[in-house]
């Protein structure tokens, strides 16, 4: 199941029916396959996990991880070698960079090498702090595969001498611009 990227409080608030329980489970599927959709548009997952990797050693003291934003390293291990975790500025060991990147201090490196180095580490967001634009995005597909289920197949109609005509984008912009916010561009 992927990540609940909104919730069906949110979903149902925003399509203004928050007291109508009657379609309640064609809502959670709907916000399922959004957020599903959504993590598979940005090449991640979105709740927190713990991932393991193997990559090649670059020969630097930092390495970029392929999952964000990291909250927990587990361990960092290098041509056999655990790193330890830096308790100090002058104390040699791994310290968490930045949400992406982790660093060596002292004398260890990411010595060049062919997946020499593995690393455990945990990223992603807990349930309650998905990015607000994710959560907005999600509501807004789901929402508007919730709506387009009465019209399905139709462009246009006329209702007493006016012309409707119904859009055929797959994403509105803002949820796509909230995917291309998000998206994981790295490549190990």
């Amino acid at each position: 199941m992927p990540n609940a990227l909104a919730t069906l409080t949110q979903l149902k608030e925003f399509i203004g029916n928050s007291a109508d329980n009657t379609d309640d489970a064609l809502l959670t599927r709907l916000l399922d396959a959004s957020a599903d959709m959504i993590e598979r548009s940005c090449n991640r997952t979105f709740a927190a996990t713990i991932y393991t990797e193997t990559r090649d050693g670059n020969g630097h003291d930092f390495m970029v991880f392929s999952n964000r934003p990291v909250t927990a390293v587990g361990s960092i291990i290098v041509d056999g070698r655990t790193i330890p975790q830096s308790t100090g500025t002058t104390t040699g060991g791994w310290v968490l960079a930045s949400s992406w990147k982790v660093a060596l201090r002292g004398q260890y490196l990411f010595t060049e090498g062919v997946q020499n180095v593995t690393m455990t580490y945990t990223a992603g967001y807990a349930s309650n702090s998905i990015p607000p634009d994710l959560t907005q995005a999600c509501c807004l597909v789901a929402a508007l595969a919730y709506k387009e289920r009465d019209r399905m197949g139709i462009s246009a109609k006329t209702i007493g001498g006016e012309n409707i005509s119904f859009t055929n984008d797959e994403l509105p912009p803002s949820a796509q611009q909230a995917i291309n916010n998000h998206r994981n561009y790295f490549v190990a």
